[in-house]
C-alpha cells in the first residue's frame, strides 16, 4: 500500500510538471514586435488626422472636415462637395509637449487599434445617413495607420472609442464648433 501512495504521488507531481511547462510556454506573453507609443511621434513629422464627412446629399450640401494635428500646428480645413474643395482652413500654432500630450490621450481612447484585416478599407457604401471617421497617422510619406469607423453603430475597421477621439481631435481647435458652424457636421 506504501508503494502504491507513493507512486500515485509521483504521477501526481509528474502531471503538476508537465502542466506548468506547457502553461509557462503557452502564456500571452508579447513574443513579436510592440508597437511604439503613440507620443514617440511627437518629435517627428507624424501628423495625426481625423476627416469627419457628413452623409450622402447633394453635391452642394455635402461636407467634411479635416483636422490635422502635429508636433507644429493644429489645422482644420471645410471641405464642400464632392469634388473635395477647401472652402475655409485654419492653422494654430503648436508644440512638442503639447503634441505629446495630445498623442497620449488619444492612445487612451484607442486611436491606435483597429483591425488590420477588415474586407472594406474606406468607409464608401457605409452609413448614407450618418457620418463616417477616417483616422490616420502619417509620418512623411509612410503610413503609420489608417482606419474607420461610422456613427451608424459597429461598422468599419476603427476598434478604438469614435466619441472620445473625436471630441480630443475637435477640442485642439479653438472654438471648433463655430468655426464649423453651418457644415450640419
Amino acid at each position: 500500500m506504501r508503494y502504491f501512495l507513493g507512486f500515485l504521488i509521483t504521477i501526481g507531481l509528474l502531471a503538476l510538471v508537465i502542466i506548468l511547462v506547457f502553461k509557462g510556454l503557452n502564456s500571452s506573453s508579447p513574443t513579436g514586435p510592440q508597437p511604439k507609443p503613440l507620443s514617440s511621434y511627437s518629435n517627428t513629422y507624424a501628423v495625426a488626422g481625423l476627416l469627419i464627412s457628413g452623409p450622402i446629399v447633394a453635391d452642394q450640401n455635402f461636407y467634411q472636415v479635416q483636422i490635422n494635428i502635429s508636433q507644429f500646428s493644429s489645422q482644420v480645413n471645410i471641405i464642400k462637395g464632392y469634388q473635395e474643395t477647401v472652402i475655409k482652413t485654419e492653422t494654430f500654432g503648436n508644440n512638442p509637449s503639447s503634441y505629446s500630450a495630445f498623442l497620449s490621450a488619444i492612445q487612451g481612447s484607442g486611436f491606435n487599434l483597429g483591425n488590420n484585416n477588415y474586407k472594406y478599407k474606406t468607409p464608401s457604401g457605409f452609413c448614407s445617413f450618418g457620418s463616417s471617421y477616417t483616422y490616420t497617422l502619417t509620418n512623411g510619406n509612410n503610413s503609420i495607420l489608417n482606419y474607420w469607423a461610422t456613427s451608424c453603430g459597429n461598422q468599419g475597421d476603427f476598434k478604438g472609442v469614435p466619441g472620445a477621439v473625436n471630441q480630443l481631435f475637435e477640442s485642439q481647435i479653438p472654438d471648433f464648433s463655430s468655426f464649423t458652424s453651418g457644415t450640419s457636421l
